[in-house]
């Protein structure tokens, strides 16, 4: 009961992370990004020839969304070799979402917007009595006195001898206060989403566990969606068949078994068959007295004694 309570709460606190990736992908990046990381979110994990297949778009626009979103660490790639039956192999890359990178980056993202914003609006409400628009210096009105030039009556630099403006810093504070207030809204479900996160225990989501949760893109996927290379080494030798053993896996519930040799264990397996089979021959063999007739040997002692 207890294992049951446990994986409904982990499945709870999945899908509020993956409600959390869809609304920052929704806030801060386009179109194409926001399908990308549907189609992942979805799907757990994809192989970047099935994302293409999906959405209809060509492998390098797609891996070109995958690297942006990795580098804001909201995706996680994987690839390997993989093998099939009559061709060379290839590197695949699947992507997926590693939970915990993502909730930290998301974290660090907020913090650095909000944080950058304040002190911006710090600097810019600090009083100052007149600018320069050629190298933006500010005085102060006790500073701007001894600047005053009475042929031109006006305030001049002192370092690149332009005349001053009147600094409107306080308009641009305000300016600046509506947008930091205007960013915290959009912000607070992000925060929220957060704060009942952090209470809560993030497993963490590597590319087996991904696998784990797959749900199947297209039934003619190249791909094997698997992180056993031992099997796929047995794919090219014809022992496991991609396709095949994808359709037996959706038919039933059947557990395949593969068994790996090489020539000398061949050669030591079936001398060890022979000579079992030849144990068992003696074994079963007629006794001597059974393969004569002793109706025949009979008959020729009773010819002799005539």
């Amino acid at each position: 009961m207890g294992s049951l309570r446990q994986q409904k709460e982990d499945a709870k606190v999945e899908e509020m992370i993956k409600d959390l990736l869809k609304f920052v992908v929704r806030a801060f990046f386009s179109s194409p990004y926001i399908l990308v990381l549907d189609c992942i979110l979805f799907h757990s994990v994809l192989a970047e020839e099935d994302i293409s297949h999906l959405l209809g778009l060509k492998r390098p626009d797609i891996r070109s969304l995958c690297s942006k979103l990795i580098e804001e660490r909201l995706l996680s790639s994987h690839s390997q070799p993989e093998f099939q039956a009559g061709t060379k192999g290839v590197r695949r890359y699947y992507y997926f979402v590693k939970y915990p990178e993502a909730i930290d980056a998301i974290k660090w993202k907020v913090h650095q917007l909000v944080t950058k914003l304040k002190l911006d609006l710090q600097e810019n409400s600090k009083p100052q009595g007149y600018l320069c628009t050629t190298c933006h210096t500010k005085y102060s009105q006790l500073d701007a006195v001894s600047l005053l030039n009475y042929d031109r009556t006006q305030f001049i630099c002192s370092l690149c001898d332009e005349p001053l403006i009147e600094d409107d810093s306080n308009k641009l504070s305000q300016v600046k206060q509506q947008n930091l207030s205007r960013l915290m809204v959009q912000l607070e479900p992000i925060i929220t989403y957060l704060k009942k996160i952090d209470d809560s225990k993030v497993e963490e989501n590597t590319f087996e566990l991904a696998l784990t949760k797959l749900i199947p893109p297209q039934n003619n996927t190249q791909a094997y969606y698997r992180a056993d290379l031992q099997a796929q080494a047995n794919a090219v030798n014809g022992i496991l068949n991609n396709s095949n053993s994808r359709k037996a896996g959706t038919n039933s519930q059947a557990t395949l078994h593969v068994n790996i040799t090489t020539a000398s264990d061949e050669r030591a397996q079936k001398e060890l068959q022979i000579k079992q089979y030849e144990e068992k021959m003696k074994h079963n063999a007629l006794p001597e007295w059974h393969e004569q007739s002793t109706i025949g040997k009979s008959l020729g002692h009773l010819r002799d004694e005539e």
